[in-house]
């Protein structure tokens, strides 16, 4: 955390915050100390002293560190704009819904708090993999079928499809990873053009796999 969000962070005590404000500081000094120290070595001293709040408000909205990693997954990881992502007026195109889809995804894939939660599920991944099966089985994967559910409610809505299988679910998302994965390793303006044609082409794969001609 940069001193002058501490600062703010000092300021704001002065004034009464509210419980989500209070939060939200929680989750990203928690960023902060995991992505430095990792989840074994991150404590709740540190990441209260960074939100700017003593340890018993900490545990005021969070139950324990446990609980607070897998809140901050599901903050970042979870995106709830997705939901509406196909839902369209009776104007609405697949053009249309492919594009609202894709801008939600690569967007996303681009903002730092999202690269930094990647980094530290693959480092986490190694340390403690049980840890992160047991988010992926409990709450990532239920998402994924969720998303699943929504693609094939758009499907029956607008097109002669009925449903679509796990591989084609998989593969709805699965290129937009690759992008972000592009954009950990290399980053900046020398990942741009090759996430643009990723975009591209996956564009190219949804329209043909939920086309109706």
């Amino acid at each position: 955390m940069t001193k002058t969000r501490e600062a703010t962070t000092a300021s704001a005590k002065r004034t009464r915050l509210t419980a989500p404000v209070r939060r939200q500081y929680i989750l990203d000094a928690a960023l902060d100390e995991f992505s430095i120290s990792g989840f074994e070595g991150a404590t709740v001293e540190r990441i209260a002293r960074k939100a700017g709040i003593t340890k018993a408000g900490f545990y005021a909205h969070f139950t324990s560190k446990e609980a607070l990693f897998e809140a901050l997954l599901d903050t970042i990881m979870l995106p709830i704009a997705i939901d509406d992502a196909w839902e369209l007026s009776s104007e609405g195109t697949l053009e249309s819904a492919v594009d609202s889809f894709l801008d939600i995804l690569y967007g996303d894939s681009k903002t730092t708090r999202r690269l930094t939660i990647m980094r530290l599920l693959i480092v986490e991944s190694g340390r403690n993999p049980l840890r992160v099966q047991q988010w992926y089985q409990q709450t990532y994967r239920p998402y994924i079928q969720k998303r699943q559910r929504a693609l094939e409610s758009y499907l029956r809505q607008y097109t002669s499809h009925t449903a679509l299988t796990p591989g084609q679910i998989a593969l709805a998302f699965s290129p937009a990873v690759l992008a972000m994965f592009w954009q950990m390793i290399i980053g900046g303006e020398s990942a741009a053009s090759e996430i643009a044609a990723i975009k591209a082409s996956h564009r190219e794969i949804m329209l043909r796999l939920l086309s109706t001609d």
